[in-house]
């Protein structure tokens, strides 16, 4: 081998153990490179915690506030770590606005523009090279609302992200599709529905407070928003 030739080999080599990953039998194996989530307010300590002890859980809140990124964040490390078989990605396919109409393509094609923003997170968290694997492998899946019916969801996490737009009977299914050993996590903004009919997540939660469910939701206020000072400052005059 050539000078030119081993230096190249052992950049490879340096690359390949920087991303501290093995790809075998169409596995990438995982090494978590991200930082942790560390929560930054009182209401984020207690998202975390929740989605740590329990099989349940509903957060609420503005934008900003960190909702989808601890919710997905958490579900993608611990999936990564191999903790749960499959990470399930869930949206209502409700526009903000006119009707988008029919989209062409598979159900992978047709859902993915929705959940884009949940699958920035989980690329970030785990690792390009483990995400367009897993991806292909069908084990991170990403699914329609509309396409949950007759699912049994063992060993998994399902994560529903903008779960305002939920319909009550689309949320009524959603919530009994969990089996053993999964988690599920709704996470939305009631003052952002834009249906046209009672949002299926203000549903759950009356009913979790109607007969006193062991079902925490987590309500986030414009105090919790990370994302900019103007995003704050917009929240402050919009709610």
């Amino acid at each position: 081998m050539s000078k030119s030739a081993q230096r190249f080999d052992k950049k490879a080599q340096r690359e390949l153990r920087g991303n501290q990953m093995i790809a075998k039998d169409n596995v990438v194996k995982f090494k978590q490179n991200a930082d942790p989530i560390l929560p930054q307010t009182e209401n984020q300590k207690l998202l975390v915690e929740a989605i740590k002890t329990c099989s349940q859980v509903i957060v609420m809140g503005p934008a900003g506030t960190g909702k989808s990124f601890i919710s997905v964040g958490m579900a993608a490390d611990w999936y990564a770590q191999n903790e749960k078989n499959e990470l399930y990605i869930c949206r209502p396919m409700v526009a903000n606005g006119d009707d988008i109409g029919h989209l062409p393509g598979t159900e992978l094609e047709k859902a993915s523009p929705w959940a884009t923003p949940a699958l920035n997170i989980i690329k970030k968290r785990i690792g390009a090279d483990k995400y367009e694997c897993d991806m292909a492998a069908n084990r991170i899946k990403v699914r329609p609302m509309q396409m949950m019916q007759g699912e049994s969801l063992d060993d998994c996490w399902l994560v529903v992200d903008e779960a305002q737009e939920m319909t009550v009977s689309q949320a009524k299914m959603i919530v009994t599709r969990m089996g053993v050993n999964s988690k599920l996590i709704l996470n939305g903004d009631i003052r952002q529905c834009n249906l046209k009919e009672d949002s299926g997540l203000q549903f759950l939660i009356d009913k979790i407070k109607e007969h006193d469910m062991d079902i925490p939701v987590i309500e986030f206020d414009m105090e919790d928003c990370q994302r900019s000072d103007e995003c704050y400052q917009w929240i402050k005059v919009l709610y």
